[in-house]
Formats: structure tokens, C-alpha cells, sequence
């Protein structure tokens, strides 16, 4: 037998092998089983049963209860009472971002789930080298989920595609992280591990310095993978009923300027004003709360890092701001509300 034929001989068992593989995955998940529940599908689920005219994706700035008299209520808890004339669902969880409501959306485009607005927040961290790579905070399982679970048929070659790396859950890694670039504008300033203090309270004002530099000084530019997402998230909603409302979530801008001089804000409105661009050129509601609250309303110096939860004092201005601004934008519609479980 010449070599020409035992290779593809070779190469028909392994086409078989995997064809098989595919076939037996298909029929045990497919066609026996349920596709993919988890809690990502669930809550997806969980909204598309709600029907709610009001959807809002949130992080973990819209879980912390702590900080001031409030009673233990989150910001989510507080915008639904605040609307108690609407339907509101709160999808939230902890370091959220674009790319992961951009999984959500397309959930909810296939289940034909289309609220009267879309609120989607937008952390400005979330755009740096300290949020965007960070190991934990990919979910791509998640969203891996959300875009097969729709379909039998796509959600029975899901686990194949895992195991033959078609889809990776490894985008990251600690080492991988730590090696990422830090910005301060265009001018690289060094790299992620440099500017990394594990387990270090921002008490000193040199590690806080360090932080917002890390956190919010890089440019932001049109084709980060999270910008992108930012408009496909818009993408799903084109020719339906929805209205999208990007809001720029706070940013303790005043202690930024402190440590870091009129620069600080002039970088953030900067990021800030190439987002309004993208949302007037989708034809999105645009919201900037990014200096909208003093240093008080933010509670990251009791936290192991400088961050963007609010204190219930900020919680409350927020709230003003948000939730006029949604009562307008959906006046001709008048549900109950809820939230969800």
C-alpha cells in the first residue's frame, strides 16, 4: 500500500472518530438532555420569562449594600423602587462587562426578548489592563453558554468544541495578566506586575496613585475588544422596539485629580467623549455619570483595592440621575415592577 493511501486511510478514521464523537454528544445532550443551565442561562432565562419593559445589566456596583444607614439595599434594589410604575429586571454580577452583555443580548435576540429599554453600564476600569485580561473575569464559559443554549442542535456540539479547544476558556492567565501593558494616555508606563499590590490596602497615597493611574489613565481607543462589544451589544437590538442607555458609571474623580493633577479628568472626559461618539453614531441613549459624585460617595478606601462601588449616599445621587431619566424615556409605558430572584 502506498503511503499516499495509508494516509488517507488515516485521515478517514480520525474525520470518523470525530464525526462519531460529535454524532454520540448530539444525541446524549441534544436530543436527551437539556441544553447548558447554567446560572448564566438561568438568569438569562429568568428575564425572558419576566418580560420586563425595563432591562438593566449591572456589576458588582450594582450588588454592594454596605456603606451609610441605607437599610442594606443595592443599587439595583433601589432603582426598582424607584420605578414602581415599571417592570425592571436587575441582571447583575460581580465584574460584568460588555463582552458578557453582549452574550446576554444575543440570548435575548434569539428568544425574541425585547424590553422598551436596554440600560447598560459602562465601568471605565473595565477598559484597562487591570480589569480586561484579569484571570476570573473573562467568563467565557458563560458566554459561551448563552450564545449555544438557544439551540439544540449548536448547544450539542458545545462540549466537543470545549474539548477540542474550539472554544477557549483560557484566554488568560495569571502570568499572562500580570505581562500587559500599562498605559498613562498613549505613553507606556510599565507593565501590569509593577503596578500589582496584592492584598495591599490603599491606605498610602503612593498605592493609590499607582491605582487610578492603572485603573482609568490609559486612552481608550475604537478597537478594544470591549469597545467592540459596546456595539454589538446595539447590533442585536437593530429594526426591534429597543432603545439601548449606556451610562458611564462614577469614577472618584476627585481624588484622582489630587494624586494625578487637571490631567485625571482630562483623560477620563476624553474616554468619556469617544463613548458618547459611539453611542450617537448607533442611535443609543448616552448618560455620563463619570464625575458626578465627590470622593464620599464611593467606599474603596474600606476595600482591598480602589474601586467603583458606591456608598449609599452615592447610591442615592445615582439614583436621582438614573431613574428620571428612564421614567422619561419610557412615560407612555406604565407596568408593575420587579426584580429578579
Amino acid at each position: 500500500m502506498s503511503q499516499t493511501a495509508s494516509l488517507i486511510r488515516y485521515s478517514a478514521r480520525v474525520a470518523l472518530f470525530v464525526g462519531l464523537l460529535f454524532l454520540c454528544q448530539f444525541v446524549g445532550r441534544g436530543i436527551v438532555f437539556e441544553p447548558a443551565k447554567t446560572e448564566a442561562v438561568q438568569l438569562a432565562r429568568s428575564a425572558v420569562k419576566a418580560q420586563a419593559d425595563i432591562l438593566i445589566f449591572g456589576d458588582s456596583i450594582m450588588e454592594v449594600t454596605r456603606g451609610g444607614n441605607g437599610g442594606g439595599r443595592s443599587l439595583g434594589a433601589m432603582l426598582v423602587k424607584g420605578l414602581p410604575e415599571k417592570k425592571v429586571f436587575v441582571l447583575s454580577y460581580p465584574a460584568y462587562a460588555s463582552q458578557v452583555f453582549s452574550g446576554y443580548s444575543y440570548y435575548f435576540k434569539q428568544a425574541r426578548y425585547q424590553p422598551s429599554m436596554v440600560v447598560v453600564p459602562i465601568n471605565l476600569r473595565s477598559f484597562s489592563s487591570a480589569f480586561d485580561m484579569r484571570p476570573g473575569w473573562q467568563y467565557e464559559r458563560e458566554i459561551a453558554d448563552l450564545r449555544f443554549a438557544h439551540s439544540r442542535l449548536l448547544s450539542a456540539f458545545e462540549l466537543p468544541l470545549l474539548i477540542f479547544k474550539g472554544i477557549n476558556l483560557e484566554s488568560t492567565s495569571q502570568e499572562t495578566w500580570l505581562s500587559q501593558k500599562v498605559f498613562d494616555g498613549d505613553k507606556v508606563v510599565g507593565i501590569a506586575k509593577d503596578f500589582y499590590d496584592e492584598g495591599i490596602r490603599p491606605e498610602e497615597d503612593s498605592i493609590i496613585k499607582k491605582q487610578f493611574l492603572w485603573f482609568y489613565m490609559g486612552k481608550l481607543k475604537a478597537d478594544h475588544r470591549k469597545f467592540k462589544a459596546l456595539k454589538e451589544i446595539v447590533s442585536y437590538y437593530v429594526s426591534s422596539r429597543t432603545k439601548i442607555l449606556f451610562y458611564v458609571t462614577p469614577v472618584d474623580c476627585v481624588t484622582g485629580e489630587r494624586l494625578l493633577g487637571p490631567r485625571f479628568k482630562s483623560q477620563v472626559a476624553e474616554n468619556v467623549s469617544l463613548l458618547a461618539d459611539m453611542a450617537r453614531d448607533t442611535g443609543s441613549e448616552f448618560l455620563d455619570l463619570s464625575n458626578s459624585l465627590g470622593a464620599d460617595g464611593f467606599l474603596w478606601p474600606t476595600e482591598p483595592e480602589v474601586s467603583e462601588h458606591l456608598s449609599h449616599q452615592g447610591r442615592i445621587q445615582v439614583v436621582k440621575q438614573v431613574v428620571p431619566y428612564l421614567r422619561r424615556a419610557t412615560a407612555d409605558r406604565a407596568l408593575t415592577s420587579t426584580d429578579h430572584p
